[in-house]
């Protein structure tokens, strides 16, 4: 054989041990489909060994049976051809109509076993030598039964082109690529099979073509179709992303962006491809270490074009390799929307909706980061209040009264210009601020307090604003103790109509610091006994003692004597005052039954009793357990109240009254004339003692006036089967204007002041 063919043999064997190869790998990664492929390949090898032994062989017998096994793996090559068309298109009809491959299959079957049998009675094949390039090749004489073999098998690729072409005609143009290579395939092997064989070729080429033709079907439909798939449909869901894509090869060169971050870059301005974004990530990655330990990383970019804001999160993340770095691609997503409707839903979180100030909530956490952000910066804490303000409501409209507070909410925005400052409405009328020390001008402060009372100007209502201040020297302090400190400057000055501003002082902290020492000491000294009764008489004009009021004195161990007017107001404020009654009242009682065993059971107590008293206790089964305990009579402990703590609560107090009365306690209306509805009160209870202060006769320009009013009070109140005390009586001069008006009761300095119970006991009472 020459040299031509040798290497025609070569090349042959070559190519089966690629086809061999690949169906390995067929078998291994495809086997979706990859079965029929096999088969197809292996029917393949085996077709182009038999026409290998075919052409090599050196007998005609064997050469003519090698060309008759040749013929039968044409036969199956088409079959198989046909089967894996079927399984790659996958259309419906086909996988709905697997008995149409039956018949293929059948006349395949028959085709084969008429050419061996016709080869057994050596009707199929003439063979004869030729002499071509130097060299003997088999010339192969066909006889009829041939023919239908060839239609058989040109019937099957035509088939196998119109369903490829006809499941391409269906698939959308995306799709449309992945058939090609099979159809020019099928074709390209038909045609030079067919010149082969018109042109009387020694050698059928086609089998050179076949063994391509497998390549190529395997490769295009395993590989390289799938891949371009896989990156046309990449692309397109990267184009059809709401994120922008910017892709970069190892030297940061960009190798493709996305219509989306086209767009992105449009409206917001930027370059994503620019130094300005992706030098400084990079940076910022390294540097972190993140571009080895998390390979991205992330930011968050803020834009303003023409007014209008944008937010874009931008994510930088490694393209890695077997452990390296082989690119970067950013993924830019546009995050205005739900940012802005984060801090829309923030705003109203944190914002009064009236005013757009911070609540009170948002304030003290602002204010608290503000100190603490610039802890050496000096700051007041500012808090304003509007006097008697619901009468802006009443006498004009709640909308009189927001325009008030929107107004007040426009000038604490402009009301400095030097220094950011936070403001807040905390609570109704009241505001508070925290602004720099060095920010704030108090003049500017007081100009925007008269423009506000200008709203009201001309009315029957004149506004009335006061702001206190406290300079913060704690940022550890509570915000709300920095503002309620603000509060208590405002309340030194509340019922000053020209001042308009005051600061916390030394004098308020140590008002401050005293009241928590009192409230912190009350209950132990309760409890050592600190506190002690102490009686100031109840005379005639004789001087003789009728009775005596109770009054407490706080005998503290270190400090001394610490009068009421000190401790009172302070247990008052922290509603511990009516632990303080209950045990002057308990005092007493106990004092008037040790008085009834020495025989003076005429002498009485008055004890006092305060509004808290009706909030915190039952004060009538108080009374009645204490008469009960001590035997004593109930008209010997009388029962003192003032004006102002009866009109609290006005109704249900005087119902608690009435039962107590009826028991049998002497009630004593103190510090009548105080209040503004003396005499409307006088008509609703039945008291039995009006005591009335001698400050109502100080000296004044009305003196003849007041006396006037004095007398005509005491007639009413025995025309109302009242008695009278006057207390307050410090002057001889004072006792005989009193004795003029027969007034019969007195108490007061001129007689005696508070003193200890045994002094009282000793100079009153003989004991």
């Amino acid at each position: 054989m020459s040299d031509v063919y040798q290497v025609y043999l070569i090349v042959l064997i070559l190519i089966e041990f690629i086809l061999a190869g690949l169906s390995i790998i067929v078998v291994r990664k495809k086997p979706y489909f990859g079965k029929t492929l096999v088969r197809l390949l292996v029917v393949a090898i085996t077709t182009t060994l038999a026409y290998i032994m075919f052409i090599i062989s050196g007998k005609e017998t064997t050469a003519s049976w090698w060309d008759t096994v040749y013929f039968v793996c044409i036969d199956w090559l088409t079959v198989f051809v046909v089967s894996f068309v079927l399984d790659y298109c996958k259309d419906e009809v086909f996988r709905q109509r697997k008995w149409n491959f039956i018949p293929v299959l059948l006349v395949g079957l028959a085709d084969s076993l008429m050419m061996i049998i016709l080869q057994a009675n050596g009707k199929l094949l003439d063979m004869s030598e030729r002499h071509i390039f130097s060299g003997n090749v088999w010339s192969v004489k066909l006889f009829w039964p041939y023919y239908i073999h060839t239609a058989f098998c040109y019937f099957n690729m035509i088939i196998a082109v119109i369903i490829v072409l006809w499941r391409r005609s269906k698939e959308p143009g995306f799709y449309k690529n992945r058939y090609m290579a099979i159809v020019i395939s099928l074709i390209a092997a038909v045609v030079v099979n067919a010149l082969c064989y018109s042109l009387d070729f020694s050698i059928d080429l086609s089998i050179i073509l076949y063994s391509f033709v497998a390549l190529v079907v395997c490769i295009s439909t395993m590989y390289i179709i799938p891949h371009k798939l896989r990156e046309r449909t990449l692309n397109g869901v990267m184009e059809d992303m709401n994120s922008g894509i910017c892709c970069f090869d190892i030297n940061e060169k960009c190798v493709y962006v996305n219509v989306r971050l086209i767009e992105m870059m449009a409206y917001t301005g930027c370059e994503m491809t620019s130094d300005e974004i992706t030098g400084e990530l990079v940076r910022k990655w390294i540097e972190n270490g993140s571009i080895l330990e998390h390979k991205k990383c992330k930011e968050l970019r803020r834009f303003e074009v023409d007014g209008d804001l944008y937010y874009l999160q931008i994510t930088l993340s490694a393209v890695m390799d077997k452990g390296a770095i082989v690119g970067s691609f950013y993924e830019v997503v546009d995050q205005t929307e739900v940012i802005l409707k984060q801090e829309a839903e923030l705003y109203k979180a944190t914002h009064d909706k009236l005013t757009g100030l911070y609540n009170r909530e948002a304030f003290f956490e602002k204010a608290s980061e503000e100190l603490h952000n610039f802890p050496d910066r000096k700051y007041y804490m500012l808090c304003s209040d509007i006097k008697d303000f619901k009468l802006i409501n009443d006498l004009f409209g709640n909308k009189m009264g927001d325009d008030v507070l929107k107004k007040q909410a426009e000038l604490i925005h402009n009301a400095s210009t030097h220094a950011k400052l936070i403001a807040s409405r905390i609570n109704a009328d009241k505001f508070a601020m925290l602004i720099p020390v060095d920010g704030f001008d108090e003049d500017d402060f007081v100009n925007k307090i008269k423009q506000m009372q200008l709203l009201t100007e001309g009315s029957i209502y004149k506004m009335h604003i006061h702001i206190g201040i406290y300079e913060i020297d704690d940022i550890e302090e509570n915000i709300q103790s920095m503002c309620d400190k603000a509060r208590l400057a405002i309340k030194s000055i509340k019922n000053n109509y020209s001042l308009h501003i005051a600061y916390y002082d030394s004098a308020i902290r140590e008002s401050l610091v005293y009241e928590k020492y009192v409230v912190s000491e009350f209950e132990g000294a309760l409890a050592r006994g600190e506190f002690c009764m102490y009686l100031q008489p109840q005379v005639k004009a004789d001087g003789k003692a009728v009775s005596a009021e109770a009054l407490v004195r706080w005998i503290h161990p270190t400090d001394g004597m610490i009068s009421p007017g000190k401790f009172i107001p302070v247990l008052e404020k922290a509603g511990l005052i009516h632990k303080l009654d209950m045990f002057m009242l308990e005092t007493a009682a106990k004092k008037l039954a040790e008085w009834n065993a020495a025989g003076k059971v005429d002498k009485k107590i008055s004890i006092n009793i305060s509004v808290n008293d009706f909030f915190y206790i039952d004060i009538y089964h108080k009374l009645v357990e204490m008469v009960e305990k001590y035997k004593i009579h109930p008209e010997q402990l009388n029962i003192e109240i003032t004006e102002t703590a009866l009109m609290k609560n006005f109704a249900e107090n005087i119902k608690v009254l009435e039962k107590i009365k009826e028991y049998g306690f002497l009630i004593e209306i103190d510090d009548f004339g105080s209040g503004y509805s003396s005499l409307n009160m006088l008509k609703d209870i039945k008291a039995d003692v009006l005591k009335i202060d001698m400050l109502f006769l100080r000296e004044t320009e009305n003196k003849l006036r007041s006396r006037l009013i004095l007398k005509s009070v005491i007639r009413m109140a025995k025309d109302l089967g009242m008695k009278i005390i006057v207390e307050g009586v410090e002057t001889e001069e004072q006792l005989m204007f009193l004795e003029e008006m027969e007034c019969g009761m007195y108490q007061g300095y001129y007689f005696s002041k508070p003193i200890p119970v045994n002094l009282f006991e000793e100079m009153y009472l003989n004991i």
